[in-house]
């Protein structure tokens, strides 16, 4: 059993961290405006169409992801980081690799991408996912935050090759089903035995 969160929840804590933001972008434009002969009256418009802006464009680029995540997932593919946690696997390292992974039961076909950019694949690996241990599934640390997306539920997975590897997938992935397409749930058998 867990116990309850306590505090904001993340969704509420990143709104206010992206009004922060805007605010911030909005007296910064405020502020620098200053040292030139302008109106104070100019200088608040200003400011405050740069909050505007930083605003609209956060708010397109959420709905942009959110809506690739679904039409990825359609296609059975996810945006997803990957790293090595014990033994060696061909194409991966201790170091987070970002990239796109296509799925299917008990197989992974993961592509990074340089400096996480999609315009640079690097060569795929495939990865044979033997387990996925779903007990093991947990948060992005503060610290980890800097290398993967924070919202990321991060997965222990062993491979053919023996590797243990940590998969690191965004949250509305994680929602949609992500973890069933690549290692489907086997039903119980209707006797019982």
């Amino acid at each position: 059993m867990t116990s309850p969160r306590r505090g904001p929840s993340r969704a509420i804590t990143a709104v206010g961290v992206y009004l922060l933001a805007c605010l911030l972008a909005g007296a910064a434009t405020y502020a620098v405006t200053g040292f030139f002969e302008v109106s104070r009256a100019e200088r608040v418009v200003r400011g405050a169409s740069i909050s505007l802006t930083v605003g609209i464009s956060g708010l397109l680029s959420s709905w942009i992801i959110s809506r690739r995540s679904r039409r990825h997932l359609r296609r059975s593919r996810v945006d997803c980081s990957l790293r090595v946690l014990e033994g060696e696997h061909p194409g991966l390292r201790t170091r987070w690799r970002h990239g796109s992974a296509a799925l299917e039961p008990g197989r992974m076909t993961f592509t990074p991408f340089v400096l996480g950019l999609r315009l640079w694949p690097r060569k795929s690996t495939t990865v044979d996912v033997l387990e996925l241990d779903r007990a093991s599934e947990v948060g992005v640390s503060p610290r980890q935050a800097l290398a993967v997306s924070p919202d990321a539920r991060l997965v222990r997975i062993r491979t053919g090759t023996g590797a243990h590897l940590r998969w690191a997938v965004s949250l509305p992935a994680v929602v949609h089903g992500t973890f069933q397409l690549l290692v489907p749930e086997t039903p119980a058998s209707p006797g019982g035995a």
